[in-house]
């Protein structure tokens, strides 16, 4: 039963696709832009990020990150990072809900 709404879904996504082919190129080239900046980024920083530390023995080092007392896992800080993502994710889903709240079906259904 799934995979035959799967299957249902992806004709229709094509068909929508095929309709507006500006749209469709549009789609095309962000998802491939996005590919491409990805992996460049990967490719270039890898090197850079995977490798082993030019000492002895990398277990004795030790990371200084705190600044003016503030810490990567200050509790402060974590609850502020928390809520920022929260917020950003609230606001990613509910702004597109809205607005397809405030949709007629009557209008979307002419166009089908």
């Amino acid at each position: 039963m799934r995979l035959e709404e799967l299957g249902h879904d992806l004709v229709r996504a094509f068909r929508s696709l095929h309709a507006s082919p500006g749209y469709s190129l549009i789609v095309v080239l962000t998802v491939g832009l996005g590919v491409a900046a990805t992996t460049t980024t990967v490719s270039f920083m890898s090197p850079y990020l995977i490798r082993e530390l030019p000492f002895e023995d990398p277990a004795r080092l030790v990371q200084i990150g705190q600044i003016d007392g503030i810490g990567p896992f200050d509790l402060v800080t974590v609850a502020v990072v928390v809520g920022v993502f929260l917020g950003i994710a609230i606001l990613a889903t509910l702004l597109p809900a809205i607005r397809a709240a405030a949709t007629v079906p009557i209008g979307v259904l002419r166009y089908e």
